[in-house]
Order: structure tokens, then C-alpha cells, then sequence
């Protein structure tokens, strides 16, 4: 049980310090582009471009890598000190809960907000800045807010991971006292 302990805190450690570098500011509601905003996005274009392409690069393997640490989290901790837990013939159901919370709001809030964030950052992608400024301008509002979701959804999981840490410290200390 130990060595399940410490990489799930290790994992939960990893997911806490990169995720603040993936947070986003307020979502700004979507508004349509003034002529002011349309001719700051034409006459930095280029620059936009830059930002955008760059943002999808380091984005596209900082999500990916953030996904794939949640996965971890559940497929190669909870679910097997669950089975262990089960296997003692000893009473994790508050564990049991809680993991099951944490795969529904993987599958149901977590992906589903990342599947939406790349789609609409890469329908911002296709945008041409030059022909089509408005619609790239309220393309990047829309993206900003489903970044701000998957966001959300992100903060969402860690909250449960650290509940399940915490209720398994619980578990422990129960069962040690148990044994004596």
C-alpha cells in the first residue's frame, strides 16, 4: 500500500504544480469586435498568427500531458488499491465513492471541456487574421472561455484526487489501529 501511497502523491504533486501554469484569466462573455479591436487585429496579424501557432504547440503537450497524469491517477492507483482494499476483504467504500466521482468527472467534465478547447482553438487556427479580423477576434473570446472551462474542470479533478489522499490517510490510520 505504501508504494501506491507515494506515487499517488507524487502524481497528485505533479498535476498541483503544473496545472497553475495552464490557468487563464476571467472569460470575457462574447462580445462582438469593435472597429477599434477589428484594426488592432489586422495590423498585428502576423504577430497573432505567431502567438496562436505557439500557443497550440505548447498547449496541445501541456494538456496532453495533464490528461494523461489524471488517467494515471486513476487507472494505475485508485483502481488498483480499490481492488487491493476489496481483495483484504476491507471496507473502502468512502474510497470506492470517491474514485468513482473522479472517473465521471474525467469522462464527463474533463474531456469533454478539452475536446472543445482544441476544437475551437483550432477552428481559430484556420481563421485568416487579414480577410476575416472580427470572426478571429471573437473566435479567440470563444476559445478563451472554453480554456476557462477546461480550466474549471481541471481545478475540479484535483479537488477530488486530494479528497481521495485524504480519505485514504483516513483509511490507513483505521486499519493500522485495527491490526495492533
Amino acid at each position: 500500500m505504501k508504494r501506491y501511497y507515494s506515487k499517488f502523491s507524487l502524481v497528485l504533486l505533479a498535476a498541483a504544480i503544473v496545472l497553475p501554469f495552464a490557468s487563464v484569466g476571467v472569460a470575457r462573455a462574447m462580445e462582438t469586435a469593435t472597429e477599434e479591436q477589428v484594426g488592432k487585429v489586422k495590423n498585428r496579424c502576423t504577430q497573432l498568427e505567431s502567438s496562436l501557432n505557439q500557443l497550440e504547440r505548447s498547449d496541445a503537450l501541456l494538456r496532453n500531458n495533464i490528461g494523461n497524469s489524471y488517467l494515471t491517477i486513476s487507472q494505475k492507483l485508485m483502481v488498483p488499491m480499490n481492488q487491493r482494499i476489496a481483495a483484504n476483504q476491507l471496507d473502502g467504500g468512502k474510497l470506492v465513492q470517491i474514485s468513482a466521482e473522479y472517473k465521471k468527472t474525467y469522462d464527463e467534465e474533463f474531456y469533454v471541456n478539452y475536446k472543445n478547447y482544441e476544437i475551437s482553438l483550432n477552428n481559430t487556427l484556420k481563421i485568416n487574421c487579414k480577410n476575416e479580423p472580427a470572426e478571429l477576434f471573437e473566435s479567440i473570446a470563444a476559445t478563451r472561455e472554453k480554456r476557462s472551462e477546461l480550466y474549471d474542470s481541471s481545478r475540479k479533478i484535483i479537488t477530488i484526487a486530494k479528497e481521495y489522499n485524504s480519505e485514504y490517510k483516513k483509511f490507513k490510520t483505521e486499519v493500522l489501529k485495527e491490526s495492533r
